[in-house]
């Protein structure tokens, strides 16, 4: 950590960019970027990052950080939801939304296995 940074930090923020710095290394962030591109091309998309609320969009987003977070590949809601240009509280709800999308959304259910299979 760099030691000019630390002196002006909070305890939560010190807490964050340590973790940051921890977790978001080139290879990472590689993965990371595979990963969205699967999903934006399953769903027909140009860019998930977009401020547009239609459901592809939003079916979009829910697929990667339901994905993200239940497969453990990236676990930091505060760095996710800033990745999509959105909050951490929104990483609560697309999580929620996809848990259900695949319970009671076939077309859904198929996309998710198609996007599975896009990653092996």
């Amino acid at each position: 950590m760099n030691p000019y940074v630390y002196p002006g930090l909070t305890k939560r923020s010190k807490r964050l960019y340590i973790r940051n710095e921890e977790m978001r290394t080139p290879e990472m962030m590689e993965r990371l970027n595979f990963i969205r591109k699967s999903v934006e091309e399953v769903f027909g998309i140009d860019s998930m990052l977009v401020t547009i609320n239609e459901p592809e969009y939003v079916h979009a987003r829910a697929m990667y950080v339901h994905y993200l977070i239940e497969t453990g590949t990236y676990t930091n809601r505060d760095q996710i939801g800033h990745d999509l240009g959105r909050d951490r509280t929104l990483t609560y709800y697309y999580t929620k939304k996809a848990k259900e999308f695949l319970e009671f959304d076939p077309a859904f259910k198929q996309m998710y296995c198609e996007f599975l299979n896009k990653l092996q």
